[in-house]
């Protein structure tokens, strides 16, 4: 059984840890800077706001940024509404939720929350590294029917368990020998069993598959896609 997850901190800042953690806890852990040259930042289809942490086991920091129109107004602070309910605290649950079902995500490590101003906080994430993963984003054009029907019945596997994935996009879809996971689960949440929330989830996928150049030789996109679709509907 999982140890669970251990609280840190003040009213000011504050950390979730997971058990295996908390002996060995820092706060600097929250910033690349702190691990120096064991930092490097995450090119795949972020916000500059990521980095690949060199540890022992490997681990992805994530400052939560925003982006869009709300940038403009204010890139990485919210409106704070209590600890459980700020982006980090509750991706950190819904990930501690997820591994219990033995679903493919990464294992939450830490998750802090920092009060800025009597209104805001700020936030980041620490998540085990998922070695040997590549995004589906940047190999599409190497996959074959197999590996599209696997991503397709990976999805389905998370909707029958009721998680909708805020940005279903093809960059927070990863592949290795070993299988197809999901990354990164801001805002993600628990939904009803109806179905127009899973067609909204592959709608917005297939528009992020949409906008990159498919090679001429290999499958297409019409291809892939119906490939990923019957994974999906025989999952």
């Amino acid at each position: 059984m999982t140890e669970p997850a251990t609280s840190v901190g003040d009213g000011r800042a504050q950390a979730l840890v997971a058990g295996a953690w908390d002996a060995s806890f820092e706060w600097g852990w929250f910033e690349p800077e702190w691990w120096g040259q064991k930092a490097r930042a995450v090119d795949d289809g972020g916000r500059g706001s990521a980095w690949f942490i060199d540890s022992q086991p490997p681990m992805v920091l994530r400052r939560y940024q925003r982006g869009g129109l709300m940038a403009r107004l204010s890139r990485s602070t919210y409106l704070y509404l209590g600890r459980e309910r700020t982006r980090s605290f509750s991706e950190f649950r819904l990930l501690e939720y997820m591994k219990a079902l033995e679903l493919p995500v990464p294992a939450p490590i830490a998750a802090a929350a920092w009060r800025t101003g009597p209104v805001g906080y700020q936030a980041a994430i620490l998540v085990e590294r998922l070695y040997g993963t590549r995004a589906l984003g940047s190999i599409v054009g190497t996959l074959g029917n197999d590996a599209w029907r696997a991503v397709g019945r990976t999805i389905h596997d998370f909707h029958e368990a009721a998680i909708c994935h805020a940005d279903l996009n093809c960059f927070n879809i990863l592949l290795s020998d070993e299988g197809v996971y999901l990354i990164d689960f801001d805002k993600g949440q628990l939904r009803g069993k109806g179905y127009g929330w899973r067609d909204r989830n592959l709608q917005r996928l297939h528009r992020s598959l949409e906008k990159l150049a498919w090679p001429e030789s290999g499958i297409s996109l019409e291809e892939a896609w119906a490939q990923l679709l019957q994974g999906y509907r025989s999952g």
